[in-house]
Formats: C-alpha cells, sequence, structure tokens
C-alpha cells in the first residue's frame, strides 16, 4: 500500500466541521455586507428624496421671480412704491428704496411670518406639488436719471428693482429664497 494513499482517510477525519465554520464565517461576512447596502440604499434614496424637494422649492421660486420681473415689465409707468407697512400681499406694491431705518433692510434675513405677512401671492401660478405658494417682494433700489441736469417735468432714466421670492419644496421643510435685480426705462 502506498503512505499517500493511506493517510487521506486519516487527514480527512481531522478537518471535520472546518467546512461548516469557513461557510458560517463567509455567510456572517455577507450577511454584514447586505446590510451595509442596505442602509447605504436606504440613505441614498433620502438624499435623492431631499434633492427632488429642494430642485421643486428652487422651481417654485424661480417662478415667482420670473413672475414679477414679468409684473415690472408689463408697466408702463413706474409702480407706486409703498412702505407696506399695512399690508403688501394683496396688491403689486413696490416697496421703496432701503435706507438705513427701512421697515425692509434685509429680506434676507426676514424669517417665515415676514413672508406671510407681506409676501405677494401670484393667484396665477397656482403651482401642484407645493403645500405653499412661492411668495415675491419687489423693491426699488435706485433710480439713474439720463442727465443730472435739472428741468422741468418728471426726470428720465432707469429704474432698478430688486425682487426677491421665497418657496418651499413638497414637503414644506426646503426653504429657498432667490433674487434678480430688474432695470426698467418707463416713458
Amino acid at each position: 500500500m502506498d503512505k499517500s494513499t493511506s493517510h487521506l482517510p486519516g487527514a480527512a477525519t481531522n478537518q471535520q466541521g472546518m467546512a461548516l465554520v469557513l461557510s458560517m464565517i463567509i455567510l456572517t461576512v455577507m450577511t454584514m455586507l447586505g446590510i451595509t447596502l442596505m442602509q447605504t440604499s436606504n440613505l441614498e434614496e433620502k438624499m435623492s428624496s431631499n434633492t427632488q424637494q429642494l430642485n421643486v422649492a428652487f422651481q417654485a421660486a424661480e417662478t415667482a421671480l420670473r413672475a414679477g420681473e414679468k409684473w415690472i415689465d408689463s408697466q408702463n409707468l413706474a409702480p407706486f412704491t409703498n412702505d407696506c407697512s399695512s399690508d403688501c400681499g394683496l396688491n403689486d406694491t413696490v416697496w421703496p428704496a432701503p435706507t438705513a431705518t427701512s421697515f425692509l433692510n434685509n429680506v434676507d434675513d426676514e424669517n417665515a411670518s415676514f413672508w406671510t405677512e407681506h409676501g405677494r401671492l401670484d393667484p396665477a401660478l397656482a403651482l401642484p406639488r407645493i403645500p405653499t405658494q412661492p411668495l415675491r417682494v419687489i423693491q426699488e433700489t435706485d433710480f439713474v436719471p439720463d442727465s443730472l441736469t435739472v428741468g422741468i417735468g418728471a426726470p428720465t432714466g432707469i429704474t432698478y428693482y430688486r425682487i426677491t421670492s421665497q418657496a418651499t419644496g413638497g414637503t414644506g421643510v426646503e426653504d429657498v429664497r432667490l433674487q434678480s435685480t430688474f432695470v426698467k426705462r418707463f416713458n
């Protein structure tokens, strides 16, 4: 009998159960890998949802911003400015140029109650999938006359407006504010 073949049965009996231990280790590693992949997938899904809601809020704010620009562009005469100490949300009112003591110094810092009380809601927008419709504030920032000479009648020139819009996404948690500067020459 060959010595190499006589040791085979004894070698197999010395390693009984090793395959089971190795397979359990591999199974445990695979289970931990699967759990980690599921957690990563769940996190990526939440990130994707947040990005989508932020995009919805951005698009809503952009829509309100463009509606404000369109409204100014449609005016034949310079809009009346109002300090909006009462209510600016019902009418297309333009805030006056900011001063150090003005009610509206920096619309960026204003909270949700400011937007509820003073933001302009455009009923023509009525955007779907948004619980709170976007709001806007139009503020006259500067008037640059064509000439420095003083004469009779109203001076001609260009007027600068700062339009700020605020919108939330579909969940209402996202808050996006956009601004644009719009320049208009009135007749």
